[in-house]
């Protein structure tokens, strides 16, 4: 008994070499055909394609050629990119060393502008004290004046007040 299976496998296996051999003739027509128009046209194809060469080998090698202007370039543009970071620190730290020493000259100025206009508040503090301490003397001298009944201007040599206090005053060279 003949199994069905196997006659379609069979059946199945003969469609499939049946077509792979049409392929095949259509293969061998086409690379015929191919031959026939390389014929033809060989000389046309070689010289095309010789040139396609050419063309594609003198691309390579200005492209080799030109790539290490180019990988030169590169370097240079690294060195001078360190170079200019490096200048750059180097004025900074100039710029900085300017700024600390322009503000210590800044400080010593004003120091001496500040210690300069204190000591004219002082001293205008001073003259003012002064005038009240001379006006309080001349009170208290006017005051003694009449209770002792001296010559105001005659017989005081020097009498001094500091602060509503006397010190020794001398009148015609007495205590």
């Amino acid at each position: 008994m003949i199994c069905i299976y196997s006659l379609f496998y069979k059946l199945r296996l003969m469609r499939k070499i049946d077509f792979v051999q049409r392929w095949l003739q259509h293969v061998k027509e086409i690379k015929a055909a191919k031959k026939i128009v390389f014929l033809h046209n060989g000389a046309e194809l070689y010289i095309a394609k010789a040139y396609r060469t050419y063309i594609m080998r003198k691309k390579l090698h200005n492209l080799i050629y030109w790539n290490r202007f180019v990988k030169a370039v590169f370097l240079q543009r690294v060195f001078r990119g360190y170079r200019a970071r490096k200048r750059c620190r180097q004025l900074d730290k100039q710029r900085k060393s300017q700024f600390a020493l322009e503000t210590a000259a800044a400080i010593v100025i004003q120091t001496a502008v500040r210690s300069f206009v204190a000591r004219c508040k002082f001293g205008r503090l001073l003259e003012l004290r002064e005038r009240r301490t001379e006006a309080l003397y001349e009170k208290k001298l006017r005051y003694l004046a009449k209770v002792t009944h001296f010559d105001l201007h005659v017989n005081c040599i020097d009498i001094t007040f500091y602060l509503c206090r006397s010190t020794i005053t001398v009148f015609n060279g007495h205590y």
